[in-house]
């Protein structure tokens, strides 16, 4: 499985933006997690699909989790205070971040936001929030690229510069 995917996954990676040594430990992280995990491959119907999604969630939050450390990793400096004052401001800056992507959250049409919601809040795979609302596996495709774009649109507009791991912020959103 792992050699079969091995190539398709690097080339995800690259084509993400990633370096090849962080590609490299996502893909050994990611067959680890199925081994640990003792995944079934019976009982999944299209494994290809299965593995590239796993592995563009684990590479995204890896990218999720470098940011936050950037973001709330404060220099270390002798005064406290400047340590208290800049970490208030990058508070401060990520609620008002929260509440512009909420605003835009709400401005989308009812079924994007559905399914965003159920996406993102609830975890629900597409199978999952086509069983739940009754929509084709397309419709939820579509209704999820149009919300991401949409959000993305707005907050661009707002930010002024683009916006980077919109997934990731879309989880602190609920």
């Amino acid at each position: 499985m792992y050699r079969q995917h091995y190539n398709y996954l690097v080339a995800i990676g690259l084509n993400a933006g990633y370096g090849m040594e962080t590609v490299k430990d996502c893909i050994n992280q990611l067959f680890l997690h199925f081994i640990e995990k003792k995944i079934d491959w019976n009982a999944v119907d299209n494994c290809k699909h299965f593995i590239a999604v796993s592995f563009r969630r684990r590479l995204l939050n890896l990218s999720a989790a470098k940011e936050s450390r950037l973001v709330y990793d404060l220099p270390e400096t002798d005064d406290a205070e400047d340590n208290a004052e800049e970490k208030m401001i990058l508070d401060e800056e990520q609620r008002q971040l929260q509440e512009k992507l909420k605003n835009a959250f709400l401005r989308l049409p009812p079924r994007c936001r559905l399914v965003v919601k159920l996406k993102y809040y609830e975890g629900l795979s597409s199978a999952q929030i086509a069983e739940k609302t009754g929509l084709s596996h397309r419709s939820i495709y579509n209704n999820l690229s149009v919300a991401l774009k949409e959000l993305r649109l707005i907050l661009e507009k707002q930010e002024k510069h683009p916006v980077k791991h919109l997934n990731f912020l879309l989880l602190t959103l609920f």
